[in-house]
This record gives structure tokens, sequence and C-alpha cells, in this order.
């Protein structure tokens, strides 16, 4: 049972608590809970890349960025490091100069594809955007991306990239095929 001095002590005990909560909080600018809940919009420490805002246009990358949500590019993030499979990274074609887009890797140089039907395989696996929903390819997409193939496989330095959309109307690597690594000119953050 709980005495007068002791429900004092336990008031005082949680008002330092969340003082020292709040401390934290604002000493981190909330850091310490992003780092403990695992957030992935913490901010990318290295000497090669800037920070560049930007906005989304359009819907090609929904539900995972949405239309005017702003964005962090860390440009040249891959002149220092290797990309990963789901990077969500900024293009820019050579042909297009000015013009970014912005996509998520799904296959590196080494990784086997194949069609079953109108999905894509990856290493076995049929491609799903993040809401888990398989995308679907043209045969014109489907000729594209395996012509170029030996024995199934993406070259070493190329990548497939794609967007959310799962139809084969998207404008993504189901249209214009792969693309290297000089095309990939930033990561993307939310």
């Amino acid at each position: 049972m709980l005495t007068l001095k002791n429900k004092k002590w336990l008031y005082l005990a949680l008002e330092l608590l969340l003082i020292a909560i709040l401390v934290c909080f604002f000493c981190f600018k909330g850091n310490i809970f992003k780092n403990i809940f695992g957030d992935k919009t913490k901010p990318l420490q290295d000497n090669c890349s800037a920070i560049e805002k930007s906005f989304i246009k359009g819907v090609s990358m929904e539900p995972s960025l949405s239309n005017n949500q702003e964005v962090s590019g860390y440009m040249g993030y891959y002149n220092c490091h290797e990309p990963k499979k789901n990077d969500p990274v900024v293009l820019e074609f050579k042909s297009q100069p000015g013009t970014r887009f912005v996509k998520k890797i799904m296959a590196l140089g080494g990784d086997k594809i194949e069609f079953k039907g109108d999905n894509l395989m990856i290493n076995g696996k049929i491609a799903k955007n993040s809401e888990g929903k398989a995308y679907q390819f043209s045969t014109r997409s489907q000729g594209l991306l395996t012509i170029p193939l030996e024995n199934k496989t993406i070259t070493e330095g190329y990548y497939l990239v794609l967007g959310e959309v799962v139809g084969p109307e998207a404008y993504d690597s189901r249209v214009f095929g792969y693309v290297e690594k000089d095309h990939l000119i930033g990561l993307v953050s939310p």
C-alpha cells in the first residue's frame, strides 16, 4: 500500500524521468527515438554526397513516396557506395540532362531474371512492389530485359529499377531497360 511519503517519491521519480526524456529529445533533436525505433530517415554521414531537397512529382512511387512529398536526395552518394537492392534512387540519363526520376533498385548485376507469364522472377521469386502486388511486364518489356542477358543473369554494373506501379505501362526499366551505375546520381531519403 502506498503511503503519502511513498507517493511523493513516486511522483518525484516520474517527474525526473519525464525531464530526462525531454532533455534527451531536445538535445538530440529526436534522434534518440529514431535510433531506438529504427527510423530510416536518419541522415547519412559521408563526404561524397551533397543533400538536395526536392519534391516528388507524380504518383509512380506511391505509396512509398507520395506526390508533392519533400525528400532529401544524397547526390553523388553512389560515387562512394555500392547500390543495394531496394535503394530508392535518383536517376538522370545523359540523353535527358536535368530530367530526374525516382525509382527503386529491384535487381543488381549477377541476379538471375526470368518471366513467368507476365510476371518477373528475380532469383526465383516473383518481384512485388511495397504493397505485395506482382509487377506485370508486356511482351515488349520482357524482350527488352531478356535480350541483353547471358544465362538469364544481369550483367555486373547494370541495375533493374522499378516504380511502385505494377501495370506494364509504367515508365521504368520496363520501358528503358537496365541502367548503368553512372545514371544513379543519388540516394533518396524521405
